[in-house]
């Protein structure tokens, strides 16, 4: 309305007679002003103004913000509180749009559907370990205890996310789905060296020992190396990107502490408490059934 006053003397005057403490606001008569600013400049009236068959509808309220997406979730509360203000007594509504509140609302159905996804694919995970597991060493509890520490790797991540500040994005939640696949890959090279250290005769301690100071060396390189080149996106000047760097890197570096800190002492658990053992029978392709 400024802009088209400034350009038109008529509708000028119009806006200056229904502005009566003079602060650049028109207070009364909206509907002639209105009436009077499409008159003048109704291209510009109708981005603002929504009016159907002669009748005022609807206005656009638009503000510029100094955000980006990672902040959504801090923002739009602050939009709604603006629109629960802006409705007043409850004779208008008012509704906040545009792409932070639309992030932010895609970004709430997302992340139901991959914390009902994770759920699966962890049920899916366990399954699948305690059969395998039951296939190739004859033991279908081991596999039980293998998969078992994915769901700590899984609780840690989101407590590295808190901690670090990591946003929850429609990104980084998309991005939680890749911790249960690194979480569980150290855990059954883990879980499956014990296994042929106990098949191959020796006490559980000792199997431990090869595992962690074997096979675990094997994953702190691979942990190093691919820590370190997800790292390196933190370079990138883009939040987004940066968050999905930091997560992948929090996700290796926990996948494989606990694999080598956690995994350990639950098998020491299960060889003691399980009662059981695996023999070189089992070498052979054909399993020797125990749970």
């Amino acid at each position: 309305m400024q802009q088209v006053a400034s350009e038109d003397e008529e509708f000028a005057d119009v806006f200056a007679d229904a502005d009566t403490d003079d602060d650049g606001i028109p207070d009364q008569n909206l509907a002639a002003v209105y009436d009077a600013l499409y008159a003048a400049d109704s291209e510009t009236a109708e981005r603002v103004i929504e009016r159907v068959d002669g009748e005022y509808q609807s206005l656009l309220v638009t503000l510029s913000l100094d955000v980006d997406f990672s902040e959504s979730s801090a923002i739009a509360p602050k939009l709604d509180d603006g629109a629960a203000v802006m409705e007043g007594d409850g004779q208008r509504t008012a509704t906040a749009a545009g792409p932070i509140t639309v992030n932010e609302a895609v970004l709430d159905n997302v992340i139901g559907g991959v914390v009902t996804t994770m759920v699966v694919a962890l049920v899916a995970i366990v399954v699948a370990l305690i059969l395998v597991f039951r296939l190739m060493h004859g033991s279908a509890t081991l596999g039980a205890a293998v998969s078992g520490p994915i769901f700590l790797v899984v609780g840690l991540v989101i407590a590295g996310m808190y901690l670090l500040e990591i946003p929850l994005t429609l990104l980084t939640a998309l991005l939680m789905s890749l911790v249960v696949g690194l979480g569980i890959d150290y855990n059954i090279h883990i879980g499956d060296r014990f296994a042929d250290e106990l098949r191959e005769g020796n006490n559980e301690i000792e199997a431990l020992r090869a595992a962690v100071t074997g096979t675990g060396g094997a994953l702190l390189g691979s942990t190093l190396t691919s820590a370190g080149s997800f790292a390196t996106i933190a370079l990138v000047p883009h939040p987004q990107v940066q968050s999905f760097g930091s997560i992948v890197v929090v996700a290796l570096v926990t996948a494989f502490l606990v694999s080598l800190l956690v995994l350990p002492s639950v098998l020491l658990l299960w060889s003691r408490y399980a009662s059981l053992s695996l023999d070189a029978s089992t070498a052979t392709g054909e399993p020797a059934p125990q749970d």
